[in-house]
This record gives structure tokens, sequence and C-alpha cells, in this order.
């Protein structure tokens, strides 16, 4: 009885691990589950300060920027781009995510570019910077490589953009994850 009653248990639980659950709002395109493990990863960080759970917290917010952008909601990106700020400097300081931490930094920029666009050489600049730190802390680090790709696809070639150098980033980051 307890063997069946933990095995029923098991896929119920494998539903609640944040990661599976961005998967499948991803795919099913069921944003409140999305929105649900953002909550468990907020109160799991709170309860235990545990830095890897601050980055998947981070990932999860940045993902759900580019999709609230994507579906014209600029309310909740500001909302979310203003989170994520409050504990990118502890990723930062974290040694084994520095080069992530200022990836992140930097991306939260490029979306406040893309919701105001006059303000692309101030904040465009601030990105760029923390692209280069994220690549100076950690050339094999494939999230600063990323958003190099995402600058450079991105902003205009009067700008320094360039689609050629997008792809060699995007595919420098393919080969580092492989």
């Amino acid at each position: 009885f307890i063997i069946i009653a933990l095995l029923s248990i098991g896929p119920l639980y494998a539903e609640t691990k944040p990661a599976d659950m961005i998967y499948k709002a991803f795919v099913e395109g069921r944003m409140e589950l999305w929105t649900d493990a953002i909550t468990i990863l907020e109160k799991d960080f709170i309860n235990t300060g545990n830095i890897d759970v601050l980055h998947q917290l981070i990932l999860a917010r940045y993902g759900y920027i580019g999709y609230s952008l994507g579906v014209e909601n600029r309310q909740e990106a500001r909302n979310q781009i203003a989170l994520a700020e409050e504990h990118i400097d502890k990723l930062i300081a974290a040694p084994q995510l520095e080069s992530t931490g200022y990836s992140f930094q930097a991306a939260l920029y490029a979306f406040r570019i893309s919701m105001a666009p006059l303000r692309a050489i101030f904040w465009g600049q601030r990105s760029m910077n923390f692209i280069n730190k994220a690549i100076e802390t950690d050339p094999e680090n494939p999230a600063g490589r990323i958003e190099h790709g995402n600058a450079m696809f991105y902003a205009p070639s009067a700008l320094g953009g360039s689609k050629h150098e997008a792809i060699n980033s995007y595919s420098r980051a393919i080969r580092l994850m492989e």
C-alpha cells in the first residue's frame, strides 16, 4: 500500500518541480503554471537563501519577461524586471554565477530598451558593458555569448548591431553548451 501511494504521488510531485512547470507552461501555453513556478521558487529562496534557487528564480523571471513583452503586457514585464533586479547582485557576488549575473543584468537593460527605444543609447551601452563583464569573467559561459548575440541581432547597424556577429555569438554559445 505504501509503495502504491508513493508511486501515485511521484507524478504529482514531478509536476510541482518549477522547471517542469515552466516547460509545461511553455509547451501548452498555460502561463499560470509559469507564474506558479516563480512563486514556488520565491518561497524556496526565502526559506533557504540557496543561490542555485535564486539562479533558477531569475532565469524563470527572464523567460516570463520575454513572454510578457511578446503579448504586449509591459506592466508585467516592468514588475518582473524590478523583482529580478532586487537579487542580481547576489548572483554576481557568487563566484560560480558571477558571469551569469552579469548576463542577466545585460538582458534586463535590453528588455527595458524594447519598451523605451529612445533610451537605447544610454541603456544599450550599459547592457554591452554587462555583456563584456560576463564574457571577461567567464569566457566559457554561454549566457554571455547569448546576450551578445541578442545585442548584435536587435541593435540597429548604426548603433553597432550586426546580424553576422549575432550568428557568430549564437554559434559560439551553442558550441559552449555542447
